[in-house]
């Protein structure tokens, strides 16, 4: 076993690129060198055997962002759960969403009803963890920190193989302050997690291996390897026309284009869906999206208000970048018919100003 794990964590590390992941002015013997130190810790953590982490900690000068205590657990991240969970309790009930499910499926009112009662039996059994800030931080002022385990042990994510999902709100903080951010993210951050477990990519279900530590995260594997805790209804993946959809970038992909990790990421088609339900709900929480109402239907307005207030919506610059305001508004609205209803008029009332 420990040869069979070792052998796996070698083949990982010649996925690394030094090109894509190198430090400033870091030769290459330097990354080597520090992606052996990283694989070889990776390796006891899994075996449960803890080394010396002291020497990782090196002070490098740099402002915490906030002053977390130890195992702190907030009201604020509370707060947030509650927000996020209850809009899309409040969504799974609403005339909208049978709107946008009679369009995807039509004629057949029995698979409509099927996407609505999986996707709240998924909501209903997602446990939502709040991670420990104080592990964020440390994750952060830890040099060695680009490959270590720690961003998927403390971060903000989903893991389909238990319907687990996380969220740590010195992540989203420091991401706030990255980014330029006004607004809290957090709740919409918590919102992105919760539509990834009503949206699990069922082709990619997690697949039975000897390997079912949750270690597997690290070094590029996001669970694959991991055998599946619950059984994913079928229903709640994504429509073939909804994936399709999220496809049509501005830019022509090409096919034999390697991606970065971050590419990876952003251009998946559930991730596309994460992030439009982000926009969504801050939409919502902002009171430009009414979903009790079934004929709504983002318009014009809403792209402008966005593009104008990049600050005030998380994700949404990402996804003007990413779409034509067409293809973004048909991603919103799922293929509800944008062109019965004049571009400068908005659903919640006039013109967005």
């Amino acid at each position: 076993m420990d040869d069979r794990f070792r052998n796996w964590i070698e083949q990982q590390k010649e996925n690394i690129s030094y090109k894509e992941n190198k430090r400033k002015g870091e030769s290459k013997k330097n990354f080597k060198n520090r992606l052996d130190d990283e694989a070889n810790k990776f390796y006891y953590a899994y075996q449960g055997i803890e080394p010396e982490r002291d020497k990782y900690f090196i002070d490098k000068g740099k402002r915490r962002l906030i002053d977390y205590r130890e195992g702190e657990r907030t009201e604020r991240g509370d707060a947030a759960k509650a927000k996020a969970i209850n809009y899309f309790t409040e969504y799974l009930d609403s005339p909208l969403l049978k709107t946008r499910l009679e369009n995807l499926y039509p004629g057949d009112p029995e698979k409509q009803q099927a996407v609505i009662d999986a996707k709240k039996e998924q909501l209903s059994s997602l446990l939502i963890e709040e991670q420990d800030p104080q592990q964020w931080q440390n994750m952060l002022d830890d040099p060695l920190g680009e490959f270590t385990l720690d961003y998927y042990d403390t971060g903000t994510l989903y893991k389909p193989y238990e319907n687990v999902a996380s969220f740590n709100d010195a992540q989203m903080d420091y991401i706030k302050e990255k980014d330029g951010y006004v607004h809290d993210i957090l709740p919409g951050g918590i919102v992105n997690e919760i539509s990834h477990a009503l949206n699990v990519n069922i082709g990619k279900t997690p697949k039975k291996d000897v390997y079912d530590d949750e270690a597997l995260f690290n070094l590029g594997y996001y669970g694959n390897y991991s055998p599946n805790k619950v059984t994913i209804n079928p229903n709640i993946d994504m429509s073939p026309e909804e994936i399709e959809l999220a496809k049509k970038f501005k830019f022509d992909l090409d096919p034999n284009q390697k991606l970065n990790e971050v590419q990876q990421h952003d251009y998946d088609p559930y991730n596309v869906k994460s992030d439009i339900d982000t926009i969504r709900y801050e939409l919502y929480d902002a009171g430009m999206y009414d979903f009790n109402d079934p004929d709504f239907k983002f318009t014009q307005d809403h792209i402008d208000h966005l593009r104008n207030n990049p600050t005030k919506f998380h994700k949404s610059q990402l996804m003007l970048d990413m779409y034509e305001d067409e293809d973004l508004l048909n991603n919103l609205n799922i293929f509800t018919d944008t062109s019965s209803m004049p571009t400068n008029i908005a659903k919640f009332g006039g013109c967005i100003t």
